[in-house]
């Protein structure tokens, strides 16, 4: 069953939102550069992105919008046809595997190295699927599923935001680069719930479940990060916009 640590993580990680809001609203540490808005800055979106999701993290594994606690395992369960645990047969592991690779990890190292790299903003491309997989089918099935609420009013307009003004003529980046961090977004999710299928059904083993959620998460970077040459734009001046 679950441990402790469990029930903890995303506390542990609402401590680290609240430690990087701080820093990227209190301070310029976490910005590329200070010469226009913090809202047009590539390495301090970055980061926005990571303390986004921690916040969301919590809606889903620490107390939901209904007030339940660490909800999200059994609402996966439910969806996926098994019973709310003890008697699910998801690895309990499973779901510290599909966050703290991406969030505690990958996402804050890609952002320190963001800058005019497109890599930086693979999370966005997360942030934005991950939206549409919460709110769709809380639209079909007209109820709440853990994380429904900041997916809504969190995940929306920030990752649409980052998105457009990050490409095209008004960001760093051409408007193709929406594609590759889509198609991350997607293939993470994609490799979520394709390899839980798959165990549910006794195709794969548990440790080959667990392995594949790095994996993914690797792939999904990886995706991006090959398509960094075709994504940025010729460098071009912007005017001061303040902070």
């Amino acid at each position: 069953m679950f441990g402790w640590f469990d029930y903890a993580w995303p506390w542990i990680g609402a401590g680290f939102a609240a430690i990087l809001l701080l820093l990227l609203f209190g301070t310029d540490l976490l910005r590329a550069e200070t010469g226009h808005s913090r809202w047009r800055d590539t390495r301090w979106l970055s980061f926005l992105a990571v303390a986004t999701y921690m916040v969301h993290n919590v809606e889903e594994y620490g107390i939901s919008a209904t007030g339940a606690l660490h909800a999200f395992p059994d609402s996966l369960c439910t969806t996926l046809g098994q019973p709310p645990y003890p008697s699910c047969t998801l690895p309990t592991a499973f779901y510290l595997l599909v966050n703290l690779p991406l969030v505690w990890i990958a996402a804050p190292l890609a952002a320190l190295f963001a800058g005019r790299r497109l890599v930086g903003f693979t999370l966005w491309g997360v942030i934005a699927i991950n939206a549409i997989v919460h709110i769709v089918p809380a639209i079909v099935t007209r109820e709440y599923d853990p994380g429904l609420l900041t997916a809504t009013v969190l995940f929306v307009p920030l990752s649409v935001w980052v998105l457009w003004t990050m490409t095209g003529h008004t960001g760093p980046f051409r408007r193709i680069a929406i594609l590759p961090l889509l198609l991350s977004g997607a293939l993470m999710h994609g490799v979520l719930a394709g390899s839980a299928l798959l165990f549910l059904n006794g195709a794969i083993s548990a440790p080959l479940l667990l392995a594949l959620q790095p994996i993914g998460i690797a792939l999904g970077y990886l995706l991006v990060f090959l398509w960094q040459g075709r994504a940025a734009a010729p460098a071009r001046p912007r005017p001061p916009l303040g902070s």
